[in-house]
């Protein structure tokens, strides 16, 4: 795990060194900030362009095609070699991040310091949604996934409202869970992981991140509407440790979520260690990581 961290700390410092000169003219000064929460105003420097390119897999390294990879206000479809090009894409000097989403997938994400005077190479590998379970809304229940895995809901839940991006309405009936344990000891991990391992601690402070277990997780309704927790209800996530992380892993960790619209993680809750799992609870689902740093 050690060497995951240096390897990902190696590609967030691509493009600071200061020998990389950079067109005046390609840059904006902007007093630009990511993160929608006013408590976390992280800069993450002015507004650029740059040009990527890269690949869109599966987890059997296998091309998608016709995926849509997005950076910025830019978007493209990758061919039938999963294959995509996009050029003078608005980014920021310090962050630039691709995301890419195909049907039946998990949206994937990859963030990192772009390098403004080539082409950035990325590749991201995109994991198949799996049905793991199904409650009733008004009961609630434990779901087990495959490894050990376990989330227990309570019976609170609210639907999407069309065309607002938020969840207002609330729901009654079928929940059905989609989930996807992400081992960070897994040689792949570069490539499926969302985002990075780079995040924004709850003191506003940016780290590189130490993974114990990461996990997709997205509910949906009897019609196909995306579903999240209701307000006021949680629900308990217990995370098995990888047996070569265990002897190592602190009594407690602090629980991570995926900002979806910046794709990186933030500080959000705690959880315990309890055997060889982690157990915590959290009152929203994106991806959730259970991470250490320094």
């Amino acid at each position: 795990m050690k060497h995951l961290t240096i390897i990902v700390l190696s590609l967030l410092l691509i493009g600071c060194n200061k020998e990389n000169q950079i067109d005046e003219n390609q840059c904006i000064p902007h007093d630009l900030y990511y993160d929608y929460d006013p408590n976390l105003r992280i800069d993450l420097g002015d507004e650029c362009k740059a040009s990527f390119s890269g690949r869109i897999i599966d987890e059997n390294h296998e091309p998608i095609s016709s995926a849509r990879v997005r950076i910025g206000y830019v978007s493209a479809f990758t061919d039938e070699l999963g294959y995509f090009e996009v050029e003078n894409a608005k980014t920021n000097q310090n962050y630039a991040l691709v995301s890419a989403e195909s049907d039946g997938y998990f949206k994937g994400y990859r963030n990192f310091i772009p390098n403004l005077n080539r082409k950035n190479e990325v590749e991201i590998m995109l994991l198949k949604k799996e049905l793991v379970g199904s409650l009733n809304s008004e009961e609630g229940g434990e779901i087990l996934i495959p490894g050990g895995h376990s989330i227990k809901f309570e019976q609170g839940f609210k639907r999407k409202v069309r065309n607002e991006g938020n969840y207002e309405s609330l729901y009654q009936g079928k929940v059905y869970v989609f989930a996807k344990y992400i081992d960070p000891t897994s040689q792949d991990i570069e490539a499926m992981m969302p985002g990075s391992l780079m995040g924004v601690t709850n003191k506003n402070t940016k780290v590189i991140l130490t993974s114990y277990g990461m996990l997709n997780v997205e509910l949906y309704g009897e019609s196909d509407e995306e579903l999240q927790l209701a307000k006021g209800y949680e629900a308990e996530l217990n995370i098995k440790i990888p047996e070569s992380l265990l002897e190592r892993a602190p009594q407690s960790i602090p629980i991570w979520y995926l900002d979806e619209r910046k794709g990186y993680w933030i500080e959000y809750g705690q959880s315990v260690l309890v055997g060889d799992s982690y157990i915590g609870k959290v009152s929203h689902f994106t991806a959730v990581n259970h991470d250490a740093f320094d």
